[in-house]
């Protein structure tokens, strides 16, 4: 998820969530150890040189030089991008875990006027540079809440109907509904060892992010 200043609000029909938590506070830096062999080939895995402070899960970060594209004609939106630290780095440690996966342009090769030629899933404008600095987004020593903003399609929840057994299985009543995408079923059964009926209430439900880029953090100064 990308991080926003407060006071920045989008139209359309989003959520807002406020959530008690806090965005790590120590101001840090590091380099990069080299260019095109410090990204995996998945871009979620960076190789630095080794960090100047600890750097946490869910720590937001940027790099200098790599600005976000649009996700659908590849345009450079003009702004770092922003980076979720996934798992923690100690002081020293030379590789960090990020999301969303660093995916620079196929090459430097200008193509249907962008400056670069776009390749699918591309989520940046270039690699990072051999110094290019790390800084995390939050100031030294501060505090802030995280409040959710997202669009409704950023999250879903699936249900699936379920099976509903025929009366001369043991099965005293059963019923099913479904309202606005969900589906719920009953079942009354007989439990003969107890001489008793038991009641049944089930749904069979998923869930999932798929388009995780689609919400924010909103993060404001505590009072």
């Amino acid at each position: 998820m990308r991080t926003l200043p407060a006071g920045l609000r989008g139209r359309g029909s989003s959520r807002n969530q406020k959530r008690t938590g806090t965005l790590k506070a120590a101001r840090r830096s590091a380099t990069w150890a080299c260019s095109s062999s410090s990204v995996t080939v998945d871009g979620n895995s960076l190789t630095i040189s080794a960090l100047s402070g600890t750097i946490n899960a869910g720590d937001i970060i940027t790099i200098a030089g790599v600005n976000g594209v649009n996700r659908v004609n590849y345009q450079d939106l003009g702004v770092l991008k922003q980076f979720v630290v996934t798992a923690n780095a100690a002081s020293g440690a030379t590789t960090l875990s990020i999301y969303p996966p660093l995916i620079p342009p196929a090459s430097s090769t200008p193509y249907a006027g962008l400056p670069y030629t776009p390749q699918q899933y591309q989520t940046v404008t270039a690699s990072p540079g051999g110094t290019a600095t790390i800084t995390p987004f939050a100031n030294a020593s501060a505090t802030y809440r995280q409040n959710l903003a997202f669009a409704p399609d950023a999250i879903t929840m699936v249900v699936a109907p379920l099976w509903i057994p025929p009366n001369d299985k043991g099965v005293i009543a059963s019923a099913r509904h479904n309202y606005d995408s969900l589906s719920m079923r009953s079942l009354v059964v007989y439990e003969p060892t107890t001489d008793q009926p038991i009641d049944r209430l089930d749904i069979l439900f998923g869930s999932g992010v798929p388009r995780p880029e689609w919400g924010v953090i909103v993060a404001d100064s505590t009072p």
